[in-house]
């Protein structure tokens, strides 16, 4: 079984994407004081790339909270 954010199975488009949506969200998380929900950012993307997004934005979420 592959883990859901292994980048070598997301196509250029798909990682593009992520990395467009990752974007948004550390700069909603640097411009307020609460932090982004995440549950929004991953309903922006088709329901086969959720597990990837979510894998990567909690990642995020993590470093922008340290």
């Amino acid at each position: 079984m592959t883990h859901p954010a292994d980048a070598a199975n997301l196509s250029n488009p798909q990682l593009l994407q992520i990395n467009r949506i990752c974007n948004d969200f550390e700069a909603q998380w640097q411009s307020n004081d609460a932090p982004p929900d995440v549950a929004a950012f991953i309903k922006r993307v088709d329901v086969d790339l959720q597990p990837s997004l979510r894998h990567f934005l909690i990642e995020l979420d993590i470093e922008c909270r340290v």
